[in-house]
């Protein structure tokens, strides 16, 4: 009976179901845009870690974090995988379970803040229900371990602060180290902490034990992050300082030639601006509408409880905490509004500040005072839930290409306005269809480099040796496209063979050549 009771165990089945729902999935997904890349990134600098190549040095994406990228080379090795197939599918499921352990860290940290398990159930169903999310916990090994990351560094800034004893902080600064390890946006996370120990310590001056204890606590995060973010990334190895402040400098004015499709304008960060109200934009039309409202009405509500009463969300208590979330939510689009950084692709990269916002909305939830309106919006809650589960069954595995109804889903309304399936994982079942209908034995396909090489390497050995990639002028058999940079249909001497859609826009389809 005390385990049925366990407050922890309804956080603990959410995330044993997900793990066997993951275990029959994790198959479906194709290979993503940038997923050879980043398993190069990871090559490198584990060759640059442990068998002394200094290719790193020279190389193009060396400031890039791959405090996650070489735990996965790392774990090819063990499991001794050398088949592309084997190779990528691994990738699915390991960032995908380090997604999962985010999750259950996210219920404990919802128990810790609301002292409910309906609110932490609630918490965890919310983030692994949000459809662009999910899908990208198993093919983007850079956004979504940032944010898994992220996550457990909140849940360890809340039981240090809350216990106050230094090993927990030490476990803080690590977890910091590792995330700024993945990414260097982690360092924001880290400025925030400092901040309020920095706070902690002008409020204990007068009292000499306290202020000895914050100063501790301060110098063991530092130095734990410190060591950390060094460890786990190679290319800070060789200097340190330069190279963090390089890293830094390049995510501010990131380096990308591409085009992306906002609001029915093509884009070329290169050369012109992006719109300020971009990161914005993409967040409300892909975020479920019931939690803007709830966030909505949770941010008023804390601003103005901060300003009434300041003291209460800058001292050590449990209010200060939603005012690091409302930070952490709010902070790094200002930052990149400012900073008039290049982003792209959606608000992936931004991916991380939606653990906050969930954190925000349940703050939100929970202090309605009438019974009824809580109630009602609980309820919201858990038929938002309802809804989104639906469609992420029925929309598997592109579960990426989710919009709510802020934006039309009139006929290739969306198609002709937003990016869609950018990545191009659905140029797997693209090649899968073409396999299927077609008994040559080598079949010649044209579409967007890398899409068609990049998915052949999830197909089964004997079928991806049927597929060759060609050029518009080497004679194709077939095209196949997902629209990116193209938002508009292919005429010619073709006839369209295969297509799927969602929200009556088409994001992947087949043409067949006439011959």
């Amino acid at each position: 009976m005390a385990i049925i009771n366990n407050k922890y165990l309804p956080g603990l089945l959410l995330f044993l179901a997900m793990l066997i729902i993951s275990l029959f999935n994790y198959k479906d997904y194709g290979v993503a845009y940038d997923e050879p890349i980043q398993r190069e990134m990871g090559i490198v600098s584990y060759k640059y870690a442990f068998e002394g190549d200094t290719t790193l040095n020279h190389y193009s994406e060396r400031d890039h974090g791959t405090a996650f990228e070489v735990p996965l080379i790392i774990a090819e090795k063990i499991f001794h995988l050398t088949d592309s197939r084997e190779i990528y599918l691994s990738r699915h499921l390991i960032t995908h379970l380090f997604f999962l352990l985010s999750a259950l860290c996210l219920y404990v940290l919802a128990l810790r803040l609301f002292d409910s398990r309906l609110f932490a159930s609630m918490a965890f169903l919310l983030l692994v229900c949000n459809p662009r999310i999910y899908a990208h916990s198993f093919f983007n090994s850079k956004d979504l371990p940032f944010l898994s990351a992220f996550l457990i560094s909140l849940l360890l800034s809340q039981i240090a602060f809350s216990k106050e004893k230094l090993i927990w902080f030490t476990l803080l600064g690590i977890g910091c180290g590792y995330t700024s390890g993945i990414r260097i946006m982690g360092i924001m996370l880290v400025s925030i902490i400092i901040l309020l120990l920095v706070t902690d310590i002008f409020k204990s001056l007068k009292e000499k034990r306290r202020l000895s204890v914050t100063l501790k606590q301060l110098s063991v995060f530092l130095f734990s992050f410190c060591a950390t973010i060094y460890i786990s990334w190679p290319y800070l190895w060789a200097n340190p300082i330069d190279h963090a402040i390089e890293t830094f400098q390049s995510f501010s004015k990131f380096r990308w030639d591409g085009v992306f499709l906002f609001m029915g304008k093509d884009y070329f960060p290169a050369a012109m601006p992006m719109p300020l109200y971009y990161i914005p934009v993409w967040f409300c039309i892909t975020t479920p509408l019931f939690l803007l409202l709830t966030a909505l009405y949770a941010i008023t509500r804390l601003s103005i409880a901060f300003i009434k009463n300041p003291s209460q969300y800058l001292s050590r208590t449990n209010e200060r905490n939603y005012l690091l979330y409302a930070a952490c939510f709010i902070a790094p689009v200002l930052m990149i509004i400012v900073l008039h950084s290049v982003v792209y692709d959606d608000w992936r990269h931004m991916y991380f500040i939606y653990p906050p916002f969930i954190l925000v909305s349940l703050y939100g939830i929970k202090n309605i005072k009438n019974n009824i309106i809580r109630i009602t919006a609980i309820s919201g809650c858990l038929a938002t839930i309802t809804s989104l589960s639906i469609f992420m069954i029925e929309e598997h595995p592109y579960q990426q290409v989710y919009f709510n109804r802020l934006v039309s889903h009139k006929d290739e309304y969306l198609r002709k306005n937003y990016d869609l399936e950018y990545w191009g994982l659905s140029i797997r079942e693209s090649l899968e269809y073409i396999l299927q209908h077609d008994n040559r034995d080598t079949i010649r396909v044209y579409g967007l480099y890398p899409l068609i090489d990049n998915n052949k390497l999830i197909l089964p050995k004997a079928e991806r040796e049927r597929i060759k990639m060609v050029w518009e002028d080497e004679n194709p058999d077939y095209l196949v496209t997902v629209f990116r940079g193209h938002k508009d249909d292919f005429t010619g001497n073709i006839k369209t063979v295969y297509e799927r859609k969602m929200f009556n826009s088409t994001f992947m389809r087949v043409y067949k050549f006439n011959k």
